[in-house]
């Protein structure tokens, strides 16, 4: 089963067929095959975000994905909605991180880079011990500015404790890093 949770409360959500969808996220549709899916086969699901009538800001919400190899898969989805009037900046000179915002966070933040050029690009979260936390991105990237949502979760989907974190953007040309605080 795939269940849409809204970010900002997950505990909210209502149940569609194979598919639960939350409460207020009118704005994220899934489409494709539903039921079961066999041992060692595929499906295609389509995630469609429509931000018509959506007031400017940052949406989120998790796609969690439920099967019998033990614990769920989380897959964090974010966009944001602005009213287009705004000039967006020229590219930069070079890479740049732009910081986590909020910080300190409880439950999500979003980490924000831009790139001069398209090139491969990955954002890790770690703990203060250096131990890796979370990828929450890795590949070619385009040109321009990204917004990452990290929603607090290791790579196994479990909550992390409260504490400092580092992030870390690499790419082709050097590493950058920011602190981001957990508080719960």
């Amino acid at each position: 089963m795939i269940r849409v949770t809204d970010e900002a409360d997950p505990a909210v959500f209502g149940e569609s067929g194979v598919f639960a969808v939350g409460r207020n996220l009118d704005w994220i549709q899934l489409s494709g095959e539903t039921g079961s899916v066999a041992s060692g086969a595929s499906v295609d699901v389509t995630v469609t975000l429509d931000a018509t009538g959506l007031a400017d800001g940052v949406y989120a919400a998790n796609l969690d994905v439920d099967h019998n190899g033990g614990a769920k898969a989380t897959v964090p989805v974010a966009f944001t909605v602005s009213d287009g009037t705004a000039v967006e900046d020229a590219l930069p000179a070079r890479v740049t991180l732009l910081g986590a915002h909020p910080n300190p966070f409880n439950p999500q933040t979003v980490i924000g880079f831009a790139l001069p050029s398209d090139m491969a690009a990955a954002l890790k979260v770690y703990s203060a011990e250096g131990k890796l936390v979370r990828t929450l991105l890795t590949g070619r990237q385009l040109a321009g500015r990204h917004r990452v949502l990290w929603d607090g979760r290791d790579d196994a989907g479990r909550t992390a404790s409260s504490g400092v974190y580092l992030y870390r953007l690499v790419t082709a040309e050097g590493a950058l890093s920011g602190k981001v605080a957990l508080l719960k």
